[in-house]
């Protein structure tokens, strides 16, 4: 007995050991936790609400910053955040709902629900809306070229309206994926005809009501007042934050407000069902297959990979001031949601380093870090004529520049930071980060064309373009009004000594800077493309995703 009660002892000690080393352990993530998000977590700045979930528990939750700086509010697990695109997977849910109902199905025509949508002359169908292989260029983009700015009160009917003017699609529904807002706009217009209730009202009867998720609301109306909601923001350049908001009244591929609390309820449903069933919270995970065979890595409002090995699902959102990641890992039961209110937070990297931290030792090795920088002086005393300048790609409408600086090739965009090039071989080199690789070839002009590779993506072939710098006679050539059919809309340039003025719709203006002959660069626009003939400039072009935009000089802007 004695010997047993020595033993209990022991086992007793030793359990109140591992008790403690496992709080002192807990204790220290979260101060590793906590100081990822030390930039935000004070008065003076806007932040973040965190939650992180295991085995269906919340493990972990804080504000980090201010919800409001006006009225000096703190964000907290119960804030109120814009989640921008995260929002796609409720509508989804919502339409495989209605499929269960047995109202749509997923391979109806949109136009079935949906008439003011011309006939393209091919069958989208819903599934296609859902996987982003509609061929539908996205309305953001158009509403932007149009003028619109965040800012502005824009409702579903300009959009529905901008959207039904455009008559041809960007590729053959299902055989290809490009990311369009367009699809995910127009399924709230496949709920109201299907349901004869809003998103709104059918997301909160059908999902957050069920799941107790008593803050989550779509919101299609700007003047709507909704407690607890953050306030988006944005950094000035000189320093300090600026209110970054939104009025568009669109919702379905956004427009969903929601905490990080409420989305932790929405993260268990997919464990344990109570909206929808099993087969239905599958088939959301489900990635789509082209019509070529190859599989997708995008669901229905959800994508699905690996990271460091584990297999992943996640959706991100910006929109305005705000930023969202909701990452969840299936095989470990474990989630993270991060929801921001300041438009430079990287909410997915901020869940990516939370990731790592929780799941260190079930993640398989991290990408590879930077390459062994080469010596410099491998790269060709020439390598300023041979391969500074400017690159164009056509397809795309990119232009990026390389530079020589200080004995090293650099690869830049206007407006994003330099990445110096790493020599490799001959003519080859890589980004000094190594997610790109580059390389130079012949074409018959001065200046070779550049190759550009990003992981396993097509190449993209940029041709050699001369930097341009017009006169005052040159830019006046430009004046005058511009008018698109497909978008209603006209542009005005006025030329201005060396500059040239850009008038558009909603009251915007600014000065576009040339880039190569005839081209010159806009915040709002993109590329402008003007065409000459032998003695004038008729019109110019302009791209919205894959779809090319014309505008024709006009003598008078029409009505």
């Amino acid at each position: 007995m004695k010997q047993l009660g020595i033993t209990v002892v022991a086992g007793m000690l030793l359990f109140c050991v591992g008790v403690r080393e496992s709080a002192a352990e807990d204790v220290n993530l979260r101060q590793r936790v906590d100081a990822l998000f030390s930039r935000y977590d004070r008065r003076e700045s806007p932040g973040c609400a965190l939650a992180v979930i295991q085995n269906g528990a919340v493990i972990y939750e804080r504000g980090y910053g201010m919800a409001s700086l006006e009225s000096g509010i703190a964000i907290t697990a119960h804030t109120v955040f814009d989640v921008g695109s995260a929002a796609k997977q409720f509508t989804a849910t919502s339409i495989l709902l209605l499929a269960e109902d047995g109202k749509p199905s997923l391979d109806d025509d949109v136009r079935r629900f949906v008439r003011e949508l011309p006939d393209y002359g091919a069958k989208v169908t819903l599934r296609h809306l859902l996987h982003h292989t509609s061929g539908l260029p996205d309305y953001i983009d158009l509403l932007r070229l149009a003028g619109a700015r965040t800012e502005d009160v824009v409702t579903d009917e300009e959009a529905l309206h901008l959207l039904a003017l455009q008559k041809r699609l960007e590729f053959a529904p299902g055989s290809e994926h490009v990311y369009s807002n367009s699809g995910y706009f127009l399924l709230p217009l496949v709920v109201r005809q299907a349901s004869g209730q809003s998103l709104r009202d059918f997301a909160r009867e059908r999902i957050f009501s069920p799941l107790a998720m008593r803050e989550t609301q779509y919101v299609h109306d700007h003047t709507q007042i909704v407690p607890g909601r953050a306030t988006g923001y944005a950094m000035r350049n000189e320093g300090g934050f600026r209110l970054a908001s939104s009025n568009w009244e669109q919702n379905g591929d956004g427009g969903l407000l929601t905490t990080v609390e409420d989305l932790a309820r929405w993260d268990q449903n997919f464990y344990s069902p109570k909206v929808g069933n099993r087969a239905l919270v599958d088939l959301l995970q489900t990635p789509g297959v082209l019509t070529s065979g190859e599989a997708l890595t995008y669901a229905m409002g959800l994508r699905v990979d690996r990271y460091r090995g584990l297999p992943r699902v996640w959706h991100g959102g910006s929109w305005a001031g705000f930023r969202a990641a909701l990452w969840s890992f299936p095989e470990e039961h474990f989630s993270v949601a991060t929801l921001c209110n300041l438009a430079s937070a990287n909410a997915g990297r901020l869940t990516s380093q939370l990731v790592d931290l929780y799941l260190e030792k079930k993640l398989g090795p991290p990408p590879a870090g930077e390459p062994t920088p080469l010596a410099r002086d491998l790269i060709p005393a020439d390598g300023a004529t041979r391969f500074a300048g400017l690159f164009w790609e056509k397809e795309s409408d990119d232009v990026v520049s390389v530079s020589w600086k200080d004995g090293r090739l650099e690869l830049g965009r206007e407006g994003d930071p330099a990445s110096e090039l790493l020599m490799v071989a001959a003519d080859r080199f890589q980004t000094k980060q190594g997610d790109l690789s580059i390389s130079f070839r012949d074409a018959g002009k001065a200046r070779p064309e550049m190759v550009v590779t990003q992981a396993s993506k097509k190449p993209k072939v940029y041709e050699p373009v001369d930097a341009w710098k017009p006169n005052p006679s040159e830019l006046s050539a430009f004046s005058g009004s511009y008018w698109s059919a497909e978008l209603e809309s006209t542009y005005r340039f006025v030329a201005s000594g060396s500059d040239l003025l850009f008038l558009s719709r909603y009251g915007r203006s600014e000065i576009v800077k040339p880039v190569f002959r005839d081209t010159f660069d806009s915040d709002l626009a993109g590329l402008i493309h003007f065409r000459r003939d032998a003695s004038a400039v008729p019109g110019f072009e302009i791209l919205s995703g894959r779809t090319r935009l014309s505008f024709s000089r006009q003598s008078s802007s029409p009505r």
